[in-house]
């Protein structure tokens, strides 16, 4: 059994990622296409559109064989966590590849820029510490002082998916048995805006949160649509939950608890603590608190752990996944299955129940329960789904 793994967020599933899984299958020939899929809250620091289940099967429909699920302590990371929780679940199932998309399909590039990251030459620390000094933003400094350094261009060494396919390759080469890496070019920008055949997650999300679900047809596949528009509107996430849900948080939390956040930095717990009391929603606080230390990404991860009672000290007592749980599969990878669970070298779950008294597991279960309650629709506001849910299976057309 050859294992290929794609560690994504499917959110929502397009036809994008399902050209990604098929340039997958026929880059490496393998046996299964395993997605390692972030849960309830995007690396973005946002609630996902479609709860894990629903997104799973969608994803699922679209192509891929099984879906394991990337814990929320590593999905709403910082890129170098993110990819690190990814990275080594897909390695624990014994994936003999992992696959990427990414703004270029140059991988002997990208190695390069990892290994720069890795060894922090001398050189290296001094421009980025002059980008700084300049008054430049952290992701702006460094990849100009990437650029200066391998030839490539600082725009692209910023994009969203380089700098995480950067992290993959950083992650993948600290491992015992590393996976040989396969880069799917991106046929679109993340910036994308416009909808068609082929666009990007972020500008299907706007349109189904603007109402207009029918827009996002001609991006997806028909059979994985059909799931969103049944779905829509009651299971999307009310921004005005997802304020009022925030604040009260921000303003129940004590000095202690507020400088203990995961990211925060000095003086930054004095500015939030003032911004929750004098600022009405998410957006005021993140457009109150931007600079060129503190990026509109930064703070949206900054919220999102305030918000699910994460602290530095968890993250820093797991810094790596401890098991591995299955989500979803199509009826076809049954028999591969025990195979792939079998050559597990984590637990693998497939009854969540086994794993109650986890602290990594309850911050997944904080996580499944406060999206939760951002459903616009009562019935989906239940709590403890992450242990009534069944694993989803889909049948083979």
């Amino acid at each position: 059994m050859r294992a290929a793994g794609v560690i994504a967020e499917w959110d929502p599933f397009h036809n994008g990622h399902r050209r990604h899984i098929e340039r997958t299958r026929e880059a490496t020939g393998c046996d299964l296409v395993v997605g390692c899929m972030n849960g309830s809250f995007s690396q973005r620091g946002e609630p996902m559109l479609l709860d894990k289940w629903t997104r799973a099967r969608m994803a699922l429909l679209g192509g891929a064989d099984v879906v394991v699920e990337l814990p929320a302590l590593w999905g709403t990371q910082p890129a170098e966590g993110f990819a690190r929780g990814g990275v080594e679940t897909l390695a624990a199932l014994g994936c003999e590849w992992f696959s990427f998309g990414c703004e270029t399909d140059d991988l002997a590039a990208l190695r390069s820029v990892a290994a720069l990251l890795e060894a922090e030459p001398e050189e290296y620390r001094t421009r980025l510490r002059e980008g700084l000094d300049a008054g430049k933003s952290f992701p702006r400094a460094r990849g100009e002082a990437l650029a200066a350094l391998t030839g490539l261009d600082a725009e692209l060494l910023r994009a969203p998916n380089a700098a995480l396919a950067v992290e993959y390759l950083r992650a993948n080469a600290r491992l015992e048995r590393p996976m040989t890496p396969v880069v799917v070019r991106r046929a679109v920008s993340h910036h994308e805006t416009v909808l068609a055949p082929e666009t990007s997650a972020s500008a299907i999300r706007r349109a189904v949160l603007a109402g207009d679900v029918d827009a996002a047809v001609q991006a997806m596949p028909p059979e994985v649509f059909a799931f969103l528009r049944e779905a829509a509107p009651g299971a999307l996430p009310d921004a005005d939950a997802l304020d009022r849900l925030l604040l009260y948080a921000l303003r129940g939390m004590g000095e202690t608890v507020l400088a203990a956040l995961p990211g925060m930095g000095e003086g930054l717990d004095r500015l939030l603590a003032r911004a929750a009391e004098e600022c009405t929603s998410r957006e005021e606080l993140l457009e109150r608190l931007k600079s060129r230390r503190y990026t509109r990404a930064r703070l949206s991860r900054l919220l999102v752990h305030a918000l699910l009672g994460a602290d530095a000290a968890l993250m820093e007592a797991h810094p790596a996944p401890e098991y591995v749980r299955l989500i979803g599969f199509r009826r076809s990878a049954a028999p591969l299955l025990g195979k792939l669970a079998e050559a597990c070298r984590l637990p693998f779950v497939t009854r969540a129940v086994e794993r109650t008294e986890d602290p990594v597991f309850a911050f997944e279960r904080r996580a499944t329960d406060v999206r939760a309650l951002l459903c616009r629709e009562r019935s989906q506001r239940r709590a403890a789904r992450d242990l009534t849910e069944r694993i989803v299976v889909v049948e083979d057309s």
